[in-house]
C-alpha cells in the first residue's frame, strides 16, 4: 500500500533527491555538480524509453521484414529503412527536448545554489564569538548579539523562498514546453510524410496497405513516445529541483538550530564553571512542558507588566515580549491561545520560544543582584505561556494529521500535508521528519493516526510537504 501512496504522490517516475543533494555546513554542493546530477537524471533513461517507443504498435524494428514471410525482401529492407529514419528523426527530438531542459533550469539551479549559499549558517561563526568571553557578562553579551544576528540574516526559507521558488519554476517550465512543444509539431509533421507509400502495379496492394499500417501504427507509437518523454523528463525534473529546494531549506533550519543550540550548551557551560554552579545547571529547550506545579500564585506572575529598557534591550524585538508586557495570560481563551499560536512567524516559533526562556534564566542567575526578580519573573511567564501553546499546537497536529491518506488523491494529499506544515513549524519542527519522531514520543494518540505508517513516503517526498 505505500508503494501505491508513493506513486501517487510523484505520479512519475521518481528520482531520489538524496542521491543528488547532499548537504552540510561544513560541506556544501557546488552549482557545477548540481547541473551535473540535473543533466544525467534528464539523460539516463532515454535508451530505456527509446526501447519501449520502437516495441509499441505490435513490431519490433529489427523483426519487421520478418512478418510478412514469402514476400520481397527489398520492400521489406525499404520499409524497415524508412522506420529507421523516423525513429531518427525521434532521436534527435529526443535531444532536442533534453538540451533545452538542461539549458532552461539552470536558472532555477542557480536559485537553489544561491539560497544555500545565503541561508545555511556557518555554526562557527556565531559560536566563536562567545569563545573567548572570559566573564559571565561578556559570555551573555556576547550570546545575545550572535542570536540577535541570526534572527536577523537567517530568515524562515518556507513562507518566501518555496513559493519564490514555484513562481520561478513554473515559468521556466511553461516558455520551455512551449518550444519543446513547438518542436513536437514539427517531428510529428515529418513523421507524416513516411506514412504514405508510392503505389505501383509491380507490388501487390495488400503488401503496400499492410505496410501503411505498420508505418501508421509505428507513427502513432513513436508521436505518443514523444509526448509521454516531454511529460516524463519535465515532471523528473520539477520533483528533482523542488526536492533539492526542500532539502535546502530543511538543511537551512536545521544549522539554524544545531547553532542556537550550541550557542545556549557553550554558554551554561562557560557561566556554570565561572560561577561554580550545580550540574543541574543545564538548558531546558528540549523539554517540552515545563514543571511550574511548585509555582506560588502563579496567577499574580501572567499579568501584564512594564519590562524595564534595559532588560528589554538584552533581546530582539519579538512577539513573546510583547506579550510579557500586554497580555493577561490568567484570561486566556482558546479564540486568544488560537490568534497567538498562528501569529507566531516560521522563525521566531515555539522552539525559539524555549531559546529565548533559556536565555532569560541565564541573565536571572548573571543579573541576580540587578533583575533577577524581573528576570524570573519573565521566564515563569513565558513558560507558562510555551505550555499552553504547545498542548494547543499538538491537539491541532492530532486534528490535521488524522485523515485516511490512501483515500485521497495527490493533490489533496499535497494540500493536507502544508496544512500540517503550517502548525509543525510554528511548533519548531524543521520538517515532517523532525515532526513524526518527536509525535511518535511524546503524543500516544498520534501514533494511533494513519499518516505516521506513511512517513517513509513522505519523507522521500519532502518537496509535497512545502508545496501547497
Amino acid at each position: 500500500m505505500a508503494d501505491l501512496l508513493s506513486q501517487k504522490l510523484i505520479s512519475v517516475q521518481n528520482v531520489s533527491q538524496n542521491n543528488a543533494y547532499t548537504s552540510s555546513v561544513e560541506n556544501k554542493t557546488t552549482t557545477a555538480n548540481e547541473e551535473r546530477n540535473f543533466r544525467d537524471i534528464l539523460r539516463e533513461n532515454k535508451t530505456n524509453i527509446i526501447a519501449s517507443g520502437l516495441i509499441t504498435g505490435g513490431a519490433i524494428l529489427l523483426y519487421l521484414g520478418l512478418t510478412r514471410p514469402g514476400k520481397s525482401d527489398i520492400f521489406n529492407k525499404y520499409i524497415n529503412g524508412r522506420i529507421a529514419e523516423m525513429v531518427s528523426i525521434v532521436d534527435k527530438f529526443s535531444d532536442f527536448a533534453t538540451e533545452k531542459m538542461e539549458t532552461a533550469f539552470k536558472e532555477s539551479l542557480s536559485y537553489i545554489a544561491n539560497y544555500k549559499k545565503t541561508h545555511i549558517v556557518n555554526s562557527e561563526a556565531f559560536i566563536s564569538k562567545l569563545k573567548p568571553a572570559d566573564t559571565p557578562q561578556k559570555v551573555i553579551s556576547a550570546q545575545d548579539t550572535a542570536f540577535g544576528r541570526l534572527y536577523q540574516t537567517f530568515k524562515d526559507g518556507i513562507k518566501n523562498y518555496m513559493d519564490d521558488f514555484s513562481v520561478l519554476f513554473q515559468r521556466i517550465k511553461y516558455s520551455m514546453r512551449g518550444e519543446v512543444s513547438t518542436e513536437q509539431h514539427r517531428t510529428t509533421l515529418k513523421l507524416r510524410d513516411y506514412c504514405t507509400l508510392p503505389h505501383s502495379e509491380k507490388i501487390d496492394e495488400d503488401m503496400i496497405g499492410s505496410a501503411e499500417t505498420r508505418l501508421s501504427s509505428k507513427q502513432k507509437s513513436l508521436i505518443d513516445f514523444m509526448e509521454r518523454l516531454k511529460n516524463t523528463k519535465t515532471n523528473i525534473a520539477e520533483n528533482f529541483q523542488f526536492g533539492q529546494m526542500a532539502e535546502a531549506i530543511t538543511e537551512s533550519r536545521l544549522s539554524a538550530t544545531r547553532t542556537k543550540e550550541a550557542m545556549l550548551d557553550i554558554a551554561f557551560d562557560k557561566i556554570r564553571k565561572m560561577m561554580s554552579l550545580g550540574k543541574d545547571f543545564e538548558p531546558m529547550y528540549k523539554q517540552h512542558r515545563y514543571d511550574l506545579s511548585k509555582v506560588q500564585s502563579l496567577d499574580e506572575y501572567l499579568k501584564p507588566g512594564k519590562i524595564p529598557d534595559e532588560v528589554m534591550q538584552s533581546f530582539e524585538p519579538n512577539m513573546f515580549m510583547e506579550i510579557l508586557e500586554k497580555t493577561d495570560l490568567s484570561k486566556l481563551e482558546e479564540k486568544d491561545v488560537n490568534s497567538i499560536f498562528y501569529k507566531m512567524p516560521y522563525d521566531y516559533n515555539l522552539k525559539d520560544l524555549r531559546y529565548l526562556i533559556d536565555r532569560i534564566r541565564l541573565h536571572s542567575i548573571v543579573d541576580a543582584e540587578k533583575s533577577g526578580k524581573v528576570y524570573n519573573a519573565m521566564a515563569i511567564k513565558l513558560e507558562h505561556l510555551s505550555n499552553i501553546l504547545n498542548d494547543f499546537g499538538e491537539k491541532e497536529l492530532l486534528k490535521r494529521c488524522n485523515f485516511d491518506i490512501e483515500k485521497y488523491n495527490p493533490d489533496l494529499i499535497e494540500a493536507r500535508l502544508y496544512r500540517i506544515n503550517q502548525v509543525s513549524r510554528r511548533m519548531g519542527y524543521e520538517n515532517f521528519s523532525v515532526m513524526n519522531r518527536e509525535m511518535l514520543k511524546v503524543n500516544e494518540s498520534y501514533a494511533d493516526l494513519k499518516l505516521p505508517k506513511f512517513a517513509d513516503v513522505i519523507e522521500g517526498n519532502p518537496a509535497k510537504y512545502f508545496k501547497g
